[in-house]
């Protein structure tokens, strides 16, 4: 099951949500899928659902990073110039990218998984917030 960042509210501004990835495609194990250009054209968003309602995300980057990467101390960001500095950062690791931007005060969600067999390595999907209902 995936969880929410022990240190996250449903209030951050980036929520980090972990899952195993398994290699029956269950949890996380189809977040592989998106280092293909062609997966993420053709499924660019991803919802959350919680009790509060439905959020709708815009994947803007797919990176490999180490597991003790900055990226996962962004949980709120301080002001825009924070915000921004960590967006262009973790674009510059990214794999690919879309032409989805965040906007500051939105939310964004990063879905970790581990890559690669014993390896330190996470792969991430940051998609950033675009509709809610609810």
């Amino acid at each position: 099951m995936p969880f929410l960042d022990a240190r996250c509210s449903l209030q951050s501004d980036n929520l980090i949500l972990f899952g195993h990835n398994m290699k029956n495609g269950t949890m996380f194990g189809s977040l592989e899928q998106y280092t293909d250009r062609d997966y993420l054209t053709a499924h660019p968003a991803i919802e959350f659902e919680t009790a509060s309602g439905c959020m709708r995300y815009e994947v803007f980057a797919v990176a490999v990073v180490n597991k003790y990467d900055d990226w996962y101390s962004f949980l709120d960001a301080a002001d825009e110039a924070v915000c921004q500095e960590q967006v262009s950062r973790i674009r510059e690791k990214s794999l690919l990218k879309t032409e989805a931007m965040p906007v500051y005060g939105g939310q964004l969600l990063t879905l970790s998984t581990c890559h690669g067999s014993g390896s330190d390595d996470r792969l991430l999907v940051i998609a950033a917030e675009t509709t809610a209902d609810g």
